[in-house]
């Protein structure tokens, strides 16, 4: 996202760069418009699954990291938009694009939060981050290692983060007195993984 310029977007879409700038202000309005109408679609989809009968938080989970390995064939996928942009635009939190990625991903947890709610699971809340964590680690395995059994590796996991009898709050509030008591110069490098 970072790395094109608009003069090559601009060529890419057969367009002068002019003509894109009369569009939009700058690059990172583009790539917010780009991600604002992704979710859209991704919108779109997430209403046909919840009105699937088969729409448990369990069952997207595994559709998604199905999704993933499938995407690891194709050796240009580098992740979906708004994964990108929470990684790429990271450092730059004020930029529209980043908080367009961080207000999705929120949305999307709050999403799941509810229909886990409505599953009877406890702990919606708290609960709905492990899917999460499951889905965006797998892919960004599968980005890194170009090797879809990352993807198939996840699946079983999910059982795990969505069992109810596993406690997911004490795992949560260990992790965050943990990051409360960690250093500042280690919680600035936590490592190379």
């Amino acid at each position: 996202m970072r790395a094109g310029s608009l003069d090559r977007i601009a060529e890419r879409a057969g367009v002068t760069k002019r003509m894109l700038c009369h569009h939009v202000r700058s690059k990172d309005d583009l790539i917010a418009a780009c991600l604002a109408e992704a979710g859209r679609a991704t919108a779109r989809r997430r209403q046909a699954w919840q009105e699937d009968a088969r729409g448990s938080v369990a069952a997207w989970a595994h559709q998604v990291l199905h999704e993933i390995g499938a995407a690891a064939a194709n050796p240009r996928w580098r992740g979906w938009g708004f994964l990108r942009a929470a990684i790429e635009l990271a450092e730059l939190p004020g930029l529209p694009a980043r908080r367009l990625a961080a207000a999705y991903k929120r949305d999307l947890e709050r999403r799941l939060a509810d229909q886990l709610r409505a599953e009877g699971l406890p702990e919606p809340e708290d609960r709905a981050r492990c899917p999460m964590l499951v889905r965006d680690g797998a892919a960004i395995r599968v980005i890194v290692h170009r090797d879809a059994s990352h993807a198939a590796a996840a699946l079983p996991l999910v059982g795990l983060v969505l069992d109810p009898r596993q406690p997911v709050r004490s795992a949560a509030a260990s992790s965050a007195a943990a990051a409360a008591d960690a250093s500042p110069e280690r919680a600035e490098s936590p490592g190379i993984a």
